[in-house]
């Protein structure tokens, strides 16, 4: 009988250290912890349960982190981070900048699209577009695939209009993409 009081007083103890609060420099660590370890709602209940100021803190924290993942190839790992960001802050325009162009990247990186990603990046955009922020013209590109990958062949030759005229050629890297999409539309 002694063994039950005993039992229940450890489940107590270790339910209670696992919703405790974290402060700090050890916020945006623990947010990171959580989303290496693929557990994204406990990433997002760490930085809902912080403080004010902690949570603020932990803003350039992530998303330092988040660019730093990206530059380092880890553009997955950068965009679980992003993802989060984006529904923790979202009157920050950088994030939701950065958040869409992750996601036109994994997409411009599939041979065949994954619809829900077409579903993520469209939801992305139209979220950016109706923001404060204003928009960098290669949305348009973004927004021409998203419409490509929908069917919507027409929708696609008008934002790739927009962009075309927008785009001064730069960065140079994007010309065998917009000469595809080009070839694409052309033939369509």
């Amino acid at each position: 009988m002694r063994e039950l009081p005993i039992l229940l007083l450890t489940l107590l103890l270790s339910a209670c250290a696992s919703t405790s609060t974290l402060t700090g420099d050890a916020v945006p660590a623990g947010v990171l912890t959580a989303l290496d370890d693929g557990r994204a709602d406990e990433a997002t209940t760490i930085l809902r349960s912080a403080s004010p100021e902690d949570r603020e803190r932990a803003y350039p924290a992530l998303f330092t982190a988040a660019r730093d993942r990206y530059e380092g190839g880890a553009y997955a790992d950068s965009l679980d981070v992003l993802r989060l960001l984006v529904t923790e802050y979202p009157e920050a325009g950088a994030v939701r900048e950065a958040y869409v162009y992750g996601l036109f990247l994994e997409r411009a990186g599939q041979k065949k699209p994954d619809p829900d990603l077409v579903e993520e990046l469209g939801e992305g955009v139209a979220e950016l577009s109706a923001s404060s922020v204003r928009v960098p013209h290669w949305v348009s590109l973004v927004e021409a695939q998203t419409a490509i990958d929908q069917g919507k062949t027409a929708e696609a030759g008008v934002a790739f209009q927009r962009f075309r005229s927008a785009w001064n050629g730069q960065p140079a890297a994007l010309q065998p993409y917009v000469d595809d999409l080009d070839r694409y539309l052309a033939s369509h």
